[in-house]
């Protein structure tokens, strides 16, 4: 697409300053066209279109253009309807408003593939119409339709064309498409009317139909940094109203630590459930588990939900249960739920009055929901639920044993808040410790053992016999134990891609290797380069989402985009690109014996008929091979050897991580 502004310089300056009309400088203001006849996916076009003229006339010495943004602002303040713009007394009031001595207004009309223009030039000192003109052809050729409106509107003003420039008039265009074009008006309709998301998605549009419109892709640019600064600044005035109201009531609320068993009545009760909203919105979990346990010791385990209040409060507000009692405290001390359209974190993942529920029972107050399964455990706002937020590995396995002993003792252990009736908070106390034994620490001798004394509890001795409910159980315990292998597959396959290096040690190379620190990574050597120009958009990729789910504290998700990006550090450490760390390998003749062996075991390693990774992999890894040990005489001391070398260990690496292979 062509640009057409310098073309224009010459030609329409020629044209007004031989006008006699026109000599002197004036200064002209284009009102948006008004929309005659057209549905209303054309509302925006007659702002584009002004704009289009705009652009025509800005190049001409002794024409000053009003901005668009004044005359906006105008348009604004005197509320004037787009009906508005053609009559021409309401034109000499604008022209007024921003200082014009001439107002140009007209209106288009699109009437099946017909497209229409017309328009006016007032005089602001008279009001009189100076010359009107208009204009008809298809809406393909809406280009040519202007422009021979222009010719018609200059032509009026007594300003001849010749030939040659008419020629060069008619050959420039901001962008031919009409459906472009008609989208980008819908891109400053919305803006002017400050929705912004709507503003980008037509400017999008409108690239997306051509890809050389630069008008276009410049809105969607300046759309796109004021969205990303409005969001900002609303985001910090949110972050710190939503900061100042949980500090508030946690400073008006009571640590539980401190509390005594006869000062628990109901509204002790409603602080507190407030106060646990406000603790898990500031982050602080372990504060928060440690208050929900010294809760669980003052009423020994036996959660329930104190009786409603007769009469009513000091504001003479009637009393009820706790959750509405909650809700109470909640607005006496101005702690509102998270608007989802405000931005900001989530303030809870529970409302203050829903948090009361937690006090129904035991089982609600340790999993915050009736239905809780740990087949779908995921962190809550109940009590495991900050656990999980607080600790992590043995610290937090232990501490389901210890509340497994603490339920016990309270006489709960065959207390059941599962949807089938049949599992017991035992039950589920020992499904926790596995399913979390499993992502923490991986396979281990005591997670076998806990595996087998659970399949002994929860399996049929009889199924011809067997109740309803036993059946429920066994299909529960089944569940959970294959969640178990699956999760403890993962967590080996995660210390696998450490390397035997701690997760922060791991962080570390890993955040070296994306400032390419010399440090950290070699950086003048053939075959460590590879990695920069192969693996370094992907790792800096998967970082990037770790560090988004750390702000989330989504540990699972974390570990694993550390891990997809840590697989490029074995292949850097064999082939010696990690500093510190000698290389395992000369060349890619001493790899591949290493490599066959590899393949050889992993070919006589039966695969499970549902692991389509390792089947995929293995197939590609023997191919490569294949290929490389055909051509090994020729790669040998080559410059394409350190690739090679490369692409071998980073398919093993790859198969090792995943447990496909055993290492020779």
């Amino acid at each position: 697409m062509r640009k057409w502004m310098s073309t224009l310089v010459l030609l329409l300056g020629t044209l007004f300053l031989s006008s006699p009309a026109l000599a002197e400088e004036m200064t002209l203001a284009v009102l948006p066209l008004d929309k005659a006849a057209a549905s209303e996916e054309y509302a925006g076009l007659g702002k584009a279109l002004a704009g289009m003229l705009v652009t025509d006339l800005s190049a001409v010495p002794g024409i000053k253009l009003v901005e668009r943004e004044r005359l906006q602002a105008l348009l604004d303040e005197l509320e004037l309807n787009s009906g508005d713009f053609v009559d021409p007394k309401s034109a000499q009031k604008l022209g007024k408003g921003v200082g014009a001595r001439f107002v140009l207004a007209g209106s288009f009309s699109v009437v099946g593939e017909q497209f229409v223009l017309d328009a006016r030039v007032v005089s602001v000192e008279s009001g009189e119409i100076y010359k009107a003109a208009d204009a008809n052809g298809l809406i393909t050729d809406f280009v040519s339709v202007e422009k021979d409106l222009v010719e018609s509107l200059l032509t009026g003003l007594a300003v001849s064309l010749t030939s040659s420039l008419k020629r060069q008039l008619y050959s420039v265009a901001p962008t031919e498409d009409f459906g472009a074009f008609t989208a980008y008006g819908e891109g400053i309709e919305a803006q002017d009317a400050g929705n912004l998301e709507a503003a980008r998605g037509a400017y999008e549009r409108a690239v997306a139909a051509d890809p050389d419109f630069a008008e276009a892709r410049s809105a969607l640019a300046g759309v796109k940094a004021a969205m990303a600064e409005y969001l900002a600044d609303r985001n910090v005035k949110y972050n710190t109203a939503y900061r100042a109201m949980n500090l508030r009531v946690l400073e008006q609320t009571s640590d539980m630590r401190e509390m005594k068993k006869d000062q628990l009545d109901m509204t002790a009760m409603s602080q507190f459930a407030v106060r646990l909203s406000a603790l898990e919105n500031e982050g602080m979990d372990c504060q928060r588990m440690a208050e929900m346990r010294a809760y669980l010791e003052l009423v020994d385990f036996q959660v329930a939900e104190p009786e409603r209040l007769p009469g009513k409060d000091a504001q003479g507000r009637s009393n009820g249960v706790l959750s509405f009692e909650v809700g109470k405290v909640a607005e006496d001390m101005s702690m509102v739920r998270y608007d989802h359209g405000a931005g900001g974190p989530m303030m809870a993942q529970q409302s203050p009055s829903r948090s009361a529920g937690n006090f129904r029972n035991i089982h609600r107050f340790l999993f915050a929901n009736e239905w809780h399964d740990v087949l779908r455990f995921e962190p809550s706002t109940g009590y495991f639920g900050s656990a999980s937020r607080c600790m992590e590995g043995t610290e937090l396995v232990d501490e389901v044993d210890r509340m497994r002993a603490d339920l016990k003792r309270a006489g709960l252990s065959d207390f059941s808040g599962h949807r089938s009736g049949a599992v017991t908070l035992d039950h589920e106390m020992q499904g926790l410790w596995l399913v979390w034994a499993a992502r923490s620490l991986g396979a281990s001798e005591e997670l076998g053992r806990r595996s087998e004394r659970f399949l002994s509890v929860v399996e049929l001795s009889n199924p011809a016999t067997a109740s309803e409910e036993e059946k429920a159980l066994e299909r529960w315990g089944l569940g959970v134990l294959e969640t178990v292998v699956r999760e403890a597959k993962w967590r080996d396959q995660f210390n696998a891609s450490l390397y035997g290096l701690s997760e922060q040690d791991m962080l570390t190379f890993l955040e070296g290797y994306e400032r390419k620190d010399p440090a950290v990574v070699v950086m003048d050597d053939p075959a460590c380069d590879y990695w920069f120009t192969s693996q370094h958009s992907s790792v800096r990729s998967n970082m990037k989402s770790y560090r988004e789910e750390e702000l989330e504290e989504d540990w699972f998700w974390m570990r694993t985009n550390m891990s997809r990006a840590a697989t490029l550090y074995g292949p850097m450490r064999d082939m010696g690109c990690v500093v510190g760390e000698p290389a395992r390998y000369e060349g890619i003749a001493e790899v591949m014996p290493m490599m066959r062996g590899a393949h050889d075991a992993y070919q006589r390693t039966p695969i499970p008929p549902d692991d389509t990774i390792c089947e995929s992999f293995g197939g590609s890894f023997g191919m490569t091979l294949d290929s490389y040990e055909q051509n090994l005489q020729y790669l040998s001391g080559t410059a394409h050897e350190p690739q090679v070398l490369a692409g071998v260990l980073l398919t093993y690496h790859q198969l090792n991580n995943m447990g496909c292979i055993n290492p020779p």
